[in-house]
């Protein structure tokens, strides 16, 4: 799992969430992008954040699904209706980190890889 989250904390607690997952953990959209570049066969799920340092919101996303088809989980302190209808769209999933529990991550990353 490819992990876009730029705070430290939440990357640990996301991490922690899923303890029978391996993740990759990028805190930018350029070092993202970069490791996306490297093709990784490996690679079934992207959970990112949409408040980076060098990205935010909408175009976080727009540039990450121009880059890969893999399935994605935005977790981010606030989905605006758009993001959430453009990521609905798309097949992706989107919750607000407040939310976010070790069950209900589990089960979404279930869904979203099709297992």
């Amino acid at each position: 799992i490819l992990l876009i989250e730029d705070n430290p904390d939440d990357a640990f607690l996301i991490q922690r969430m899923s303890p029978g997952n391996e993740f990759v953990h990028c805190a930018d959209l350029k070092s993202a992008l970069e490791y996306l570049k490297l093709k990784p066969v490996d690679l079934n799920l992207i959970v990112m954040d949409l408040g980076l340092p060098d990205s935010q919101g909408e175009m976080t996303l727009d540039t990450i699904l121009a880059h890969t088809e893999t399935p994605i989980i935005i977790l981010s302190g606030y989905i605006t209706d758009t993001i959430a209808m453009k990521a609905s769209e798309r097949g992706k999933l989107a919750l607000e980190k407040d939310v976010l529990n070790p069950q209900l991550f589990e089960m979404v990353i279930s869904q979203a890889i099709g297992k």
